[in-house]
């Protein structure tokens, strides 16, 4: 009796990069970018701040405490030649004592201006050329106006839970713009974090790239291809159970 052998496609697994200034990909990666801006200092670049912090008001923040405060972060990722973006997050340390703690979820969005961490101010994007609208504001030349995480059903970055180690999902919208930045058919410009709700009193504050704990610093994880890769039979057979697909699959598991 004649008798086939089950022919299995392996679908493309899972993997992950990591983005960790200090940590990952390497001990020596330092392609983090972080910085505040400030309504109330707006000619100041802070990129010595020790904290990021976003606010409308600025109460829960430092230097100073009024104003809108808003964050811009960026990842180099190119080392990320190939990939089909299944997922990917943000995790940061909130455990900074003078954040609020009430549930509040602040805007992502994507930036268009090749924004410089030393130079960034709320009137300018390097210290020298003017936003559209400061602070980043226009959605047509400074940042892109759609949201990257608020689809999701925590309903995006912000935090209604204890200070600590805290990770924000990517939306399918947030995936699409990362899959953009690897293709190239985007510039990655990275994100600005923002709180557009004027009747918010209440601020989010993290850890910066340069903290001393290095595990504490923002770090960007991109999930490639599938996570639950499964495999096929492409051939069918005599149902011996020798080389049935069900078999096959179990030698897999073993």
């Amino acid at each position: 009796t004649p008798t086939s052998t089950a022919d299995f496609t392996h679908p493309t697994t899972a993997t992950t990069y990591t983005f960790q200034d200090g940590v990952s990909p390497t001990a020596g990666y330092a392609g983090t970018e972080d910085v505040n801006i400030k309504q109330n200092g707006a000619t100041t670049n802070y990129n010595s701040d020790t904290n990021l912090c976003v606010d409308y008001n600025g109460d829960g923040c430092a230097t100073p405490a009024t104003g809108i405060h808003r964050v811009l972060m960026q990842w180099d990722i190119s080392t990320i030649s190939s990939c089909t973006v299944s997922s990917a997050s943000i995790t940061v340390d909130d455990n900074v004592t003078n954040g609020d703690s009430a549930t509040i979820r602040y805007g992502v969005q994507a930036m268009r201006r090749n924004w410089t961490e030393t130079g960034v101010t709320w009137n300018t994007y390097d210290g020298t050329n003017s936003w559209t609208t400061a602070g980043a504001g226009d959605t047509t030349n400074d940042r892109y106006a759609t949201d990257l995480m608020n689809g999701n059903s925590d309903g995006g970055w912000g935090r209604g839970t204890p200070l600590g180690i805290l990770t924000f999902d990517f939306d399918s919208d947030g995936v699409s713009a990362i899959q953009d930045w690897i293709n190239g058919t985007v510039t990655n410009n990275g994100i600005i974090i923002a709180d557009n709700d004027s009747s918010d009193t209440n601020a989010f504050i993290w850890r910066q790239r340069g903290y001393a704990t290095t595990s504490s610093r923002p770090k960007l994880t991109i999930v490639c291809g599938d996570p639950n890769p499964f495999y096929l039979d492409s051939t069918l057979n005599n149902h011996d159970e020798t080389n049935s697909t069900i078999a096959s699959r179990r030698e897999k598991s073993q």
